[in-house]
């Protein structure tokens, strides 16, 4: 072949080549410019990101802060001597029987037992339809007393009524008054080295000495726990876990407590 014939071909050669490239590196940045990314234009993506990644997380509790609220109980507590007092907490308490949660010999090396109760989640952010009294105050008693059968535990809270949001027209919901509301949960003593903790998935105890909104159903003549929000330095504290709870969470608390109270009227 010519010399002439050979440099003609390989100028070919290259332009080709050249051109190859250029095609390619303008296929891959139509690719990847906006319009084509599937991950930024898709709507259910956008929707995603305004809901959840936009709104603050849940402030993570360490094992012994979430141990911290709940009070302790003996697996021999002792019955109360006085007859009315005693026939009372036993009503109270048969609430809780047959739950089986409560082990009977517990493994020394298992610190908590935790149950799933998927109710929560229909519960929405500001239950006031679902909640026979709204109230705020302070927590300044907690127990926890086990079922008749020993095989459930639950926690009494004593809580002083600072402001009355929803009546429920009961007579003793008001401003100083003193009312018992009770939750799921408690740490059980069963020996002198071996304690547990039993707890419901997504749902917290309220502890003594904090302030909190709490929304209360009726259980016969007391009080349940349906849920409830801290009101710590002005701002705003889920007690339950569930995702439609973090729409308030370190909301203003004036800005909170009007939402509560225009849910009403």
């Amino acid at each position: 072949m010519k010399p002439k014939a050979v440099i003609v071909l390989l100028a070919c050669s290259l332009i080709i080549a050249v051109a190859t490239a250029v095609s390619t590196l303008q296929a891959n940045e139509q690719n990847t410019s906006p319009a084509n990314n599937t991950t930024s234009t898709n709507p259910s993506n956008k929707q995603y990101n305004k809901q959840y990644k936009q709104k603050p997380r849940f402030k993570s509790l360490s094992v012994a802060e979430i141990q911290s609220q709940y009070p302790t109980v003996d697996l021999d507590e002792p019955e109360d001597d006085d007859p009315v007092k005693r026939a009372k907490r036993q009503l109270k308490s048969r609430r809780y029987d047959a739950k089986l949660f409560v082990k009977e010999n517990p493994s020394k090396t298992i610190g908590e037992s935790v149950r799933i109760d998927e109710s929560s989640t229909e519960i929405p952010a500001i239950p006031t339809a679902q909640s026979k009294v709204v109230v705020v105050g302070e927590v300044v008693g907690s127990k926890a007393h086990l079922s008749n059968d020993k095989t459930g535990v639950y926690t009494e809270i004593t809580f002083r009524i600072s402001e009355v949001i929803k009546s429920g027209d009961l007579p003793n919901i008001a401003v100083g008054s003193l009312i018992t509301a009770e939750r799921e949960g408690g740490i059980v003593k069963h020996a002198p080295d071996n304690s547990r903790l039993y707890r419901i998935e997504g749902k917290g105890m309220p502890s003594v000495g904090r302030r909190y909104v709490l929304f209360l159903s009726t259980l016969e003549h007391d009080f349940a726990i349906v849920t409830g929000y801290e009101l710590r330095s002005n701002k705003i504290l889920p007690l339950d876990t569930s995702p439609q709870f973090r729409e308030y969470e370190d909301a203003d608390e004036s800005v909170f407590l009007k939402a509560i109270r225009d849910s009403i009227t």
